[in-house]
């Protein structure tokens, strides 16, 4: 049974479609902890600003979704990167429970580097099941740094 519910979680996240999204946000039953571990996944993500401008501090908030029929806690919930520094990293100290078919928000308050070229950065999510055994929740969330200047007009 495991097998299949894994199997079936594979191929609903490689579709990528809308239809994907809404079926793994059904109750899957899962037989343990450690298999209910294994269906909570990144459904998606914010950043505010969109693109951050070196030195900018911003929120980035991880939709973390579990797709089974019991609650899953969840530790030390991280963005990790060299190139941003988690202002409010001290938040995430006690573990947090994910309903079963709920989804719940991680906000990171975070700050750029003054001194990183502009490209596109990838900040890794982590948070680890409190189940023995559970296999960590990872994704990477894609950051822009642009430094160009932001110019506006106004006309009449």
């Amino acid at each position: 049974m495991k097998y299949w519910i894994v199997c079936l979680l594979i191929v609903l996240l490689c579709s990528g479609s809308a239809g994907a999204a809404s079926a793994l946000s059904a109750n899957v039953p899962a037989a343990n902890t450690q298999d209910a571990a294994a269906l909570v996944y990144v459904s998606g993500y914010n950043l505010t600003p969109e693109v951050f401008h070196p030195g900018e501090t911003g929120t980035v908030t991880v939709h973390v979704t579990n797709a089974a029929n019991a609650s899953v806690a969840l530790d030390q919930p991280a963005l990790l990167d060299p190139h941003i520094h988690v202002l409010n990293q001290d938040t995430f100290t006690t573990a947090t429970t994910v309903g079963p078919g709920a989804t719940m928000d991680f906000n990171f308050i975070v700050l750029v580097g003054a001194d990183i070229p502009d490209g596109t950065y990838f900040p890794l999510f982590t948070a680890e099941p409190n189940s023995c055994g559970g296999n960590p929740v990872h994704s990477q969330i894609p950051l822009t740094v642009d430094s160009a200047d932001v110019r506006a007009s106004i006309s009449h």
